[in-house]
């Protein structure tokens, strides 16, 4: 957190017998997860607020990694010809499972076609490069 930065802190509690704050949070690390406070100092109009784990979580489902699935459709394309999820993972650079879901989600919206490749691997073709029309 700093000036013109936006920084996330969790809020998590262990004890709130009066409060009874504990409802409403979900279970993390043997405490209870409360909300999120986000402070954006950039941000004039709502600089602070507590984002609670619901909307927290929800927000996390429909993320979408749409930086990494450009990345993985140039991966493709400057293979010249399908690639294993191994080739896939060698070539873009970031977390193994971000760039697993953005795989994932390239393959169900059918921008990349998986199929059967030798030895029960399986070979990811592009199909059409990711246009991010959703982003």
């Amino acid at each position: 957190m700093g000036v013109g930065l936006r920084g996330v802190t969790r809020l998590r509690i262990a004890k709130d017998r009066p409060g009874q704050l504990r409802a409403h949070g979900l279970p993390s690390n043997g405490l209870r997860w409360i909300g999120d406070y986000v402070l954006d100092t950039a941000d004039q109009v709502e600089p602070a607020l507590i984002r609670p784990p619901v909307e927290v979580a929800k927000a996390a489902d429909d993320w979408r990694p749409t930086e990494i699935m450009h990345k993985i459709c140039a991966a493709l394309t400057k293979a010249g010809g399908p690639l294993t999820q191994n080739g896939i993972l060698d070539r873009v650079k970031g977390r193994a499972n971000i760039t697993r879901r953005a795989l994932a989600i390239l393959v169900d919206e059918h921008y990349v076609e998986a199929r059967e490749g030798p030895n029960r691997s399986k070979l990811h073709e592009l199909v059409k490069a990711y246009d991010g029309a959703d982003e």
